[in-house]
């Protein structure tokens, strides 16, 4: 019979407060503007960032947004650490156990990319998070890892000034 390895042999060392995240796409992002009219608790939130362009829609009572504030945004097809192709279960620990991915962002949704297109060398990535829309625009090399019919999170955090 052999040994099995402890657990903690299993998984990499890190250091506190990093992970091994599996990035498709992050920038920082400065809001321009909210629209909020149609909705009451959506608002529509444009803003810019170093290298693309994002429209998402936000729930903002549960994340509240001003125009100039600054965002950190991510997105990932898992939120499993050390796995970049993981499958995610169908079930979810909302402890935080599964994912310490989530502690480090405060506003998240899963969705699904239902269009990418290409105009004149920009290409633009629409996803539907549950109805809530998104349209992410920018360089070709910066979503070659997003594909049609691809699920995927979108993690977002307010930046300290």
């Amino acid at each position: 019979i052999l040994a099995q390895e402890p657990p903690s042999a299993v998984m990499p060392v890190q250091e506190p407060g990093t992970l091994n995240v599996a990035w498709l796409f992050r920038d920082t992002y400065k809001v321009i503007a909210v629209d909020n009219e149609k909705f009451e608790k959506v608002g529509r939130v444009n803003c810019d960032g170093e290298s693309s362009r994002l429209f998402v829609d936000i729930h903002l009572e549960l994340f509240p947004l001003e125009a100039g504030e600054v965002l950190d945004i991510g997105f990932v097809s898992t939120l499993q650490p050390h796995q970049a192709e993981a499958e995610d279960q169908e079930t979810w620990d909302q402890s935080g156990a599964e994912a310490p991915v989530l502690n480090m962002f405060d506003y998240v949704m899963f969705g699904k990319i239902y269009r990418k297109t290409e105009d004149g060398g920009e290409v633009h990535v629409n996803v539907s998070f549950g109805g809530l829309l998104m349209k992410l625009s920018g360089s070709r090399k910066e979503f070659d890892a997003m594909h049609l019919d691809d699920r995927i999170y979108i993690l977002a955090s307010k930046v300290s000034a």
